[in-house]
């Protein structure tokens, strides 16, 4: 019997995965047209900028209420009591999440963990340049970029076939021959 509930447990994984993965290429194709993104992306994605605050969080407010040595709420509540309280303490952290990131703060755990490490003026690292939109074509000479190919820092420009060759002394056009 175990091995068939450790089996199925993890095939019920595994779609749970996908059925978030799914949704969250739904909502990420459906912000992509207009550029903005939901509230509900916003909020989810505000508790993935602040994980450690978020696992705290829910340590902090599991672990007095439902342990033996808490409240011991833990062996009272049956699985559905236990998955409703799971779940409003989720919201309550994607809730907090969201507020921080609409005054564009830091989580306490974050910008705590950050003054341990790099020191008391450490700042939250600036914000890297907007990539070019799914609707603008990524093709050299075109685009945002001001009609010339930037590669990154560090990345030499890869050259055309056409100037490589001419470069060597090879005849690019048929017509032509090498001097």
């Amino acid at each position: 019997m175990r091995l068939i509930q450790d089996g199925t447990g993890v095939a019920a994984g595994l779609g749970y995965v996908a059925v978030f993965g799914l949704v969250a290429a739904r909502l990420a194709r459906k912000s992509r047209g207009t550029g903005d993104r939901s509230t509900l992306v916003t909020a989810v994605s505000a508790v993935g900028r602040r994980p450690l605050s978020s696992y705290l969080t829910h340590s902090l407010i599991f672990s007095p209420l439902l342990a033996a040595w808490g409240l011991g709420l833990g062996g009272a509540m049956g699985s559905a009591g236990m998955a409703a309280f799971a779940v409003g303490v989720w919201l309550v952290t994607v809730l907090g999440a969201y507020a921080l990131e609409r005054h564009g703060r830091d989580g306490p755990a974050e910008k705590l963990l950050r003054r341990w490490v790099y020191g008391a003026t450490a700042r939250r690292p600036a914000a890297t340049a907007p990539t070019p939109s799914a609707k603008a074509p990524l093709r050299p000479g075109s685009g945002e970029w001001g009609g010339r190919y930037r590669p990154p820092p560090g990345q030499h420009r890869p050259q055309p076939r056409r100037d490589r060759a001419r470069r060597r002394g090879l005849a690019t056009d048929p017509g032509r021959e090498k001097p």
